[in-house]
């Protein structure tokens, strides 16, 4: 491929923005109610990651030869970061608690699993020209769309306070996952 064939594309589909995305979080039914409005938290997300995947292999002995063979997938499920800008009110941190203090409360019994568990999806976006016409209006359209399944928040961060530093504050919030997929991709 040439210079000119990569400009050509680039030029003419775009490429994809580190900066154009959204997160959504489902948490489970007993939170719904209780928690900001699926919406603030997905406007207040500052931060996501799409999760990698690996494949492991085992040696298999073929004749003479070791082959790596696969055998199994890592879905990464230990955590997937997210970072929230922090809302006047501490509905996102309080929505966290919550969500934490159900799967463990104060009296240190573990809740039934499917009482913890939500799902989230990261999408990507695109924001470009609807249709041929470039004269159309611009909107964002869902490129690429994954879910993690059997999501529950396990980690936050401390959120440091200083009378000599002024800021915003952010939450980072670790979610452990079972698997995830991807839905719906190029939407739009």
């Amino acid at each position: 491929m040439s210079i000119e064939q990569f400009l050509t594309v680039v030029r003419s589909k775009g490429l994809a923005r580190v900066e154009k995305f959204s997160a959504r979080i489902y948490p489970p039914a007993s939170l719904t109610a209780a928690g900001p409005e699926n919406d603030t938290l997905m406007l207040m997300c500052e931060e996501a990651a799409f999760p990698g995947k690996t494949v492991l292999t085992r040696a298999a002995r073929i004749h003479n030869l070791n082959i790596q063979r696969p055998s199994t997938v890592d879905f990464f499920g230990e955590s997937a970061n997210f970072t929230f800008f922090m809302d006047s009110e501490w509905k996102v941190k309080t929505f966290f608690d919550n969500w934490m203090d159900t799967i463990i409360g104060t009296s240190r019994e573990v809740a039934p699993y499917n009482d913890i568990i939500g799902n989230v999806e990261i999408y990507a976006v695109h924001e470009g020209a609807i249709g041929e016409d470039t004269s159309d209006a611009y909107k964002e359209t869902i490129r690429y769309k994954i879910k993690l399944h059997e999501a529950f928040p396990k980690s936050m961060n401390l959120m440091q306070v200083s009378y000599s530093t002024p800021g915003i504050h952010r939450l980072n919030v670790g979610f452990a996952y079972k698997y995830w997929t991807v839905e719906n991709s190029n939407q739009g």
